[in-house]
């Protein structure tokens, strides 16, 4: 159903920045503003995309796997993007636990559809194996 499919978008997007559900809409590609988003959040979207696209647990991990180093890169590195949740005086550990903090949160936000939940539990569940 189409419109499950763009509620299943609009909760994807509240994770990763609830600012944006507003004005912005990836399922129509005429009225995206994507030049107001950081690399970063661009990218999220479109992974979050393909995810949503994926059928099973094991292509969503699979696709997840070979996202290793973006997933990562907020929690491993000191380059942070203005929008980010994590500080540059943060240690390792507090990145990895305020991720999870938060995915918990985002998580239990969600509605009961299974297809958001699976994909930001799989999300939550892989980088924490990272760490």
């Amino acid at each position: 159903n189409d419109n499950d499919e763009s509620n299943d978008t609009n909760e994807l997007l509240e994770y990763q920045r609830p600012d944006l559900l507003d004005n912005f809409n990836p399922l129509d590609r005429t009225k995206n503003e994507r030049s107001t988003l950081s690399f970063r959040s661009y990218e999220m979207t479109e992974l979050l995309d393909k995810l949503r696209g994926k059928s099973s647990k094991e292509e969503i991990n699979k696709l997840l796997r070979s996202k290793r180093e973006f997933l990562l890169q907020p929690l491993e590195s000191d380059e942070l993007e203005p929008e980010s949740i994590y500080t540059l005086d943060m240690t390792r550990d507090e990145r990895y636990d305020l991720y999870e903090t938060t995915m918990q949160e985002r998580i239990a936000k969600s509605s009961n559809r299974s297809k958001v939940k699976l994909i930001l539990t799989a999300m939550m569940e892989y980088v924490l194996s990272q760490r």
